[in-house]
Parts: C-alpha cells; structure tokens; sequence
C-alpha cells in the first residue's frame, strides 16, 4: 500500500535549516511524501523502527541478532500482525502498528482481533497516516474472520479513533510485576490459594505514562531472561500446570468434554455463544492449545461443574526490551454463586500466569462498574485507560 502525505519544512529531516524561510518573505511549500505500508521486516533494525516505538514507550536494549529472532517467530504466527509505514525517499520506519487475533468460544466461536502500539512519527500526525495504518490493521483482522477489533487508547486519542470507526466501550486497566521478588526462571505448577494471592505487583504513584514507564523499566530485567528463547521454557511449562485443588473447586485448563460440563452455558452469562457442536468445541480448543500463547483456565465444581472461567492472551512486543504482555479475557463467575471469592481466584490464577511467563504486565478491559473489584486484584486504571471497539 503506498500513499502521499503532506509535510511542512520545518517537520522533515531532508530540508535543511538554511532553506527555512523567515518570517518577513512568508514563503509556504508543501512536501509529497511517498509512504509504503507493509509488514514489520528484518531491515526495518536499521530504519529506526525502535526508536519510533521509543516514542510510545519504553524500548530498552534489543540487539539486532534478537529482533531478527523475535520477528522471525512473529512472522510464523498468523495471529499476530505487525505493520509498518516507511518513508521511501528517506528509508525510514514512520508509523507502526500489531494487530494480535485471539480465536475465542464467543459469538459462535469467533475471533477478535487487539489493535496494540500504534505509533506515528511526531513529524508526521494529524496528516492521515494513522489513519491508514488502523484501517489497514482492521482490515487484516476482519480478513481473519474477526468479528470487532478493540483497542485501548488515551483519553486524547478518543476522537482520533473514533473518525477510525470505534466506539466507546469499556475501561482498561493494568498490573505490573515486581520483578524482584519473582524471578522469571521460577515457575511454580503447584500454587496454594496464598501463593496466588500474594503476587507482589507494582503500583505506580499515579497514572500518567511516565508513571507507568517508571513501572516499566523495573520489569526490564525479567523480560530480557526471555530473550534467549521467543518461546520460552516458562511459557511453555503453563501449558503443563498442575490443576490446584482449593476449598473443594479445582483450578484446571479448560478440556475436552466441558462443553458437557458447562463451559459454553457459564460463557452465555457473559455474551453471545449461539451453537457449537462437541465436534466445533474441541476443534475450537485443539487451535487453542497449539498455541502456547493463549490458555483458557476453569474453576470446576465436582457437583456444579464448570462455575468459572478465563482466558490469559500473551503477546509478543519490540516494547520493554522485546518484552511479553498478558492480556486476560472472558472473565466469568456463574451468577448463582457470586460473592464466594471465585472471581478473585480465577484472576488470581491467571495473574500468576502472566507473572510466571516473564510477563512485565497484564491488562484487562472491564465495566466500569466492575473497577473496584479488579482494584482488589491489583489492577489499577492505566493510562490508555479507554477501550473502544469497532464491530465488522
């Protein structure tokens, strides 16, 4: 996709200070800027691609040989898309943008698609660019048989993404770990109910994005332990967790048979499911457990059966020293026994998760009436604190 954008003299790097005019001639001029939109590449290292992400946040220290490496495994995975817009006249990486598909149960086992780093170049806002990179990330999502794509986004940014088809929904908010207490080469498959509930996380002073970047370069030790392996051991030991038998419930992976169980029937307290044959289900959940970044946890009652359930979502980022996000979704509690601590469990659980896999943080959108009790589970607002959805 190529594309022409607009520029003044004094945003782009080719016209030099002498020819700025002054203020006495008012001489105007405009610049056509011939733009390519593709995916992230290996010598997109040399186009200043990860200085452009250092102005949406931290970066750290990612070395060539291990941007190729990660990139590489990104490129394997279909689910995760990441774009760029360069300047062809220049060579430089001016816009980007990740588009991560999370195959779900939900709306006759659909799929959503999470808009993540979107970042244009400051010489280059308010000019379009932005614009073209969200439709193009949306449209590779719906190509995937999305259903709606969310992104969280800074109150600021609302109307931006609003002129991009999205609408307010819900809040977003984070969990940092504290990277000292638990070292990342630690994964614990046998969690008792205190282990889940003492999960040390960092709480930034307020919530502003310097904050949540001071947070951030804590969790730089623990996310470069991951880099030696894009798939790490820990990531790949969750899928081999043992189940955690608490107060007469276990805590368990989700598996084949809980259609039968109640899996889908909890799921319609949540949204939408329609119908999904056991053929559909467990085709659903063999997609799913192929991939060692997505987990679906249950708490299953020996009488009521399956009575909760959530997924954790990891994505890859060049973020944090090429670091790993946790993203939990679908969290649901069955209304008849709510207020029984269940819900502080299942997130509790896949809290730990995320901290066992090396991730700096996870986040999650809730209702806004649902922020306190998350505030309990050591969530606080984040600054990208909106999340909005455009549905196909």
């Amino acid at each position: 996709v190529t594309m022409a954008a607009q520029d003044s003299y004094a945003m782009h790097p080719e016209i030099s200070a002498e020819q700025k005019p002054t203020k006495a001639s008012h001489t105007s001029f405009t610049l056509s800027l011939s733009l390519q939109l593709r995916p992230l590449a290996v010598p997109d290292f040399g186009k200043d691609f990860l200085p452009l992400l250092q102005q949406l946040s931290s970066v750290g220290q990612v070395s060539q040989e291990f941007f190729t490496t990660h990139l590489q495994r990104i490129l394997e995975d279909s689910r995760q898309v990441m774009l760029v817009c360069e300047d062809e006249s220049l060579g430089r990486i001016v816009a980007a943008g990740t588009v991560v598909i999370e195959p779900k149960y939900i709306h006759c086992a659909g799929f959503v698609g999470h808009i993540e780093d979107v970042v244009v170049d400051r010489a280059l806002r308010a000019k379009g660019v932005g614009h073209r990179l969200v439709e193009q990330l949306k449209t590779r999502a719906h190509e995937q048989g999305c259903y709606k794509v969310i992104v969280d986004c800074a109150e600021h940014n609302v109307g931006f993404y609003e002129k991009c088809g999205f609408k307010r929904k819900e809040i977003s908010m984070a969990c940092y770990f504290d990277t000292t207490a638990h070292p990342a080469t630690t994964t614990s498959t046998t969690a008792t109910p205190a282990a889940i509930e003492d999960v040390p996380v960092v709480e930034p002073k307020d919530e502003t994005p310097e904050a949540e970047d001071a947070a951030d370069e804590a969790a730089l030790a623990r996310v470069g332990l991951v880099q030696a392996d894009t798939v790490s051991p820990a990531i790949k030991a969750l899928r081999d967790r043992a189940p955690v038998h608490v107060d007469g419930v276990t805590i368990r992976p989700l598996a084949p048979g809980d259609d039968t169980r109640g899996f889908l029937k909890l799921l319609t307290q949540l949204t939408t499911v329609g119908e999904i044959s056991t053929e559909a289900f467990e085709a659903r959940l063999a997609l799913i457990r192929a991939n060692p970044f997505q987990h679906i946890m249950v708490i299953d009652d020996p009488d009521k059966g399956i009575v909760a359930a959530a997924t954790l979502l990891l994505e890859r980022k060049f973020l944090h020293a090429g670091g790993i996000a946790g993203h939990l979704e679908d969290v649901v509690v069955d209304s008849t026994i709510r207020g029984k601590g269940l819900g502080r469990m299942i997130v509790d659980t896949l809290r730990t998760m995320a901290r066992d896999a090396g991730c700096y943080k996870a986040v999650l959108d809730c209702a806004p009436h649902n922020r306190a009790f998350y505030e309990k589970c050591g969530f606080h607002l984040s600054h990208s604190a909106v999340c909005m959805a455009c549905y196909f």
